[in-house]
């Protein structure tokens, strides 16, 4: 899920403290601890209990073989009301058992790009006592107190729309939200509300969680993905996804209601504003391997031209023009490298202020993908009797036939998804280029999308069961595959480990990040 990239000041001044006496710490204490040379150490357990008075909260950590080998580092910080504990943990993954019950009673759990935070819910607090032992971390809050209601900045947006707010659960116990540390007055908080866009100002006691309000586009979508086992994250309301980078930190999408490009990092959001295109008819985008560009497909009606757009000038490079051709049907980057077709060729193009392009095949149909492992170029083509074959071709010109097939996909370590689509021979199957191997992935019906993941642990397809889209997961470590739900009519991207899931409603395009870890 999404990097928090925000701490309460306070947390720049943390105070390092082993064990806690006997005595209460003043509720608002910062702490920090454990052993940062600890690594690849998973959340095994969260537990919450009350008793005379005291919230007891204990979280307890193993190592990936399941051995209790230490504390991880860790860094908590309680918020003034609504009384909040945050724990973050760099470095720190969830176990399994976590996946169906992430934290217990009014809190949750934000997955980072390196480590996870959780955020517990409290009532009304006087005192705080930390207790560190073997691979235990406990919290013991002292409950009580006078409540009084206080003004607040809130917002429903996927990401912080700015850095003074902190997660916060909402009171449907499922959505999330941001909210601010509190005012003295309404009056000071709609003066801070007129600086922060998409915010709005509430009045809560301190154990009160924000009121959600669904979105109708959002509610749509939900029932959508009720068919899936595992856990989402909504990821943005009426836009379309083109492209993503850096494991789904880096997003580029096109805001239906105005037709805007958006470059989100990190869950920071600007817009670009590209001279020459016209977002709306984008038809695909694909960043550069180093980020630092993007390849787009643009359709003018006849002809469909490629765009290089270089994000850290500015500059637009029309690759139609510089020679590659129009209409083009694939393309994909390797390296510095890139691999297109045009008409009946597959060409290689090295992106120069003049670019080197080369022809490396005829072909005789369109070709819908293209792969390259070790000088070889991999490509969907039909042979002389009009059957459609995977092949392969390579720097001195020698064309492989391999096998039956309709289109393929790539993992980074270069294996092959390839799909057919006649009831005669398996739906997918797993190849090895480099040694030949074939892994019969299904064996019949119809598979519609087959994708790697990010990170290449995992290969996700789409199986027609009984006119239903029944999304898998294989993972290729152990060969197994996994039943994930009814996809309905979404479409899936890789996206890290995880898949994003769009949803194209009446209402507008959802986008969710679909998360399965196994």
């Amino acid at each position: 899920m999404k990097r928090l990239q925000h701490w309460t000041l306070s947390l720049l001044l943390l105070l390092l403290l082993g064990g806690c006496g006997s005595g209460w710490d003043e509720y608002g204490t910062v702490y920090s601890g454990g052993d940062e040379a600890l690594a690849g150490l998973a959340l095994a357990e969260a537990r919450r209990m009350q008793k005379d008075g005291v919230e007891t909260i204990t979280l307890s950590f193993l190592s990936k073989e399941g051995e209790s080998v230490g504390l991880p580092a860790y860094e908590a910080a309680f918020t003034p009301a609504p009384c909040r504990l945050l724990i973050r943990l760099p470095g720190v993954e969830t176990a399994p058992a976590m996946e169906e019950s992430p934290a217990p009673g009014d809190a949750f759990y934000v997955e980072e790009k390196e480590g996870i935070t959780l955020v517990f819910h409290l009532t009304q607090s006087k005192g705080v006592r930390v207790v560190e032992e073997e691979n235990r971390l406990t919290f013991e809050i002292q409950t009580g107190g006078e409540a009084h209601s206080a003004y607040y900045l809130f917002s429903q947006a996927q990401s912080a729309p700015h850095g003074a707010l902190t997660p916060t659960l909402c009171d449907d116990g499922t959505h999330r939200g941001w909210i601010s540390t509190p005012y003295a007055s309404e009056a000071e908080a709609r003066k801070g509300a007129a600086s922060i866009p998409g915010v709005r100002v509430i009045q809560l006691l301190p154990q009160q969680l924000p009121e959600y309000a669904p979105d109708p586009l959002e509610a749509a979508a939900d029932q959508a993905m009720a068919g899936l086992s595992g856990r989402t994250h909504l990821l943005a309301l009426g836009r379309r996804l083109l492209a993503n980078w850096d494991g789904g930190e880096r997003l580029l999408l096109l805001r239906e209601e105005d037709a805007t490009l958006i470059l989100s990092e990190e869950g920071v959001e600007r817009q670009l504003s590209i001279e020459g295109i016209q977002p709306e008819s984008i038809l695909w985008g694909e960043f550069s391997p180093d980020g630092q560009g993007l390849l787009l497909l643009v359709s003018r009606g006849e002809p469909v031209t490629l765009y290089y757009y270089n994000l850290s000038n500015g500059r637009l490079l029309d690759l139609s023009q510089s020679g590659l051709g129009e209409n083009i049907q694939a393309a994909v980057f390797f390296s510095d490298t890139l691999l297109y077709t045009v008409g009946d060729g597959i060409f290689s193009c090295r992106l120069e202020e003049q670019p080197q392009i080369q022809q490396l095949a005829y072909t005789m149909v369109d070709v819908p993908a293209l792969a390259l492992w070790e000088d070889r170029v991999f490509f969907c083509d039909m042979d002389e009797n009009g059957i459609c074959y995977l092949m392969s071709i390579g720097k001195e010109g020698t064309r492989k036939r391999l096998m039956p097939a309709e289109t393929f996909s790539q993992s980074k370590e270069g294996l092959l998804a390839v799909r057919g689509e006649t009831p005669d021979r398996p739906a997918l199957v797993l190849l090895d280029p480099a040694s030949g191997q074939e892994t019969v992935i299904s064996q019949g019906g119809q598979v519609t999308s087959a994708l790697f993941s990010g990170d290449g642990t995992m290969l996700y397809y789409i199986l027609v069961e009984e006119d239903q889209r029944i999304l898998y997961g294989y993972r290729l470590s152990t060969g197994a595959s996994v039943r994930m739900g009814n996809l309905q009519n979404g479409v899936i991207t890789p996206m890290g480990q995880d898949l994003c899931v769009s949803y194209a409603l009446p209402e507008g395009t959802v986008l969710y990040r679909f998360l399965r870890r196994y």
